[in-house]
């Protein structure tokens, strides 16, 4: 899959993993595991499990992405508040040389 940066951090990213390239993938794969004489209701089970792994894929692919995002978000608010105590400390001492 193409890397492509994200607008808020510039970073490459893998993007999402598409359901139509894993459907067609795992189509495949069915095919090839429903031995002759399966019937259809088999082969229909085969693909709802392979939709399912794909809605799995897409949903923990999301989840690891917000995680990751909150992640940031956290790291970005601490530095933040640890800058504006740094910054409250200097203008003490600037008060206190007053």
């Amino acid at each position: 899959m193409i890397e492509r940066p994200t607008a808020r951090t510039g970073r490459p990213s893998a993007g999402r993993p598409g359901a139509a390239p894993l459907a067609a993938m795992l189509a495949g794969t069915v095919a090839a595991q429903a031995p002759d004489g399966v019937g259809a209701d088999h082969e229909r089970e085969l693909a709802e499990q392979a939709l399912l792994a794909v809605q799995r894929a897409q949903y923990d692919f999301s989840l690891e992405e917000r995680t990751e995002l909150e992640r940031e978000y956290n790291t970005e608010r601490a530095l933040v508040l640890a800058q504006m105590k740094i910054d409250d400390d200097v203008v003490k001492k600037y008060i206190e040389l007053i």
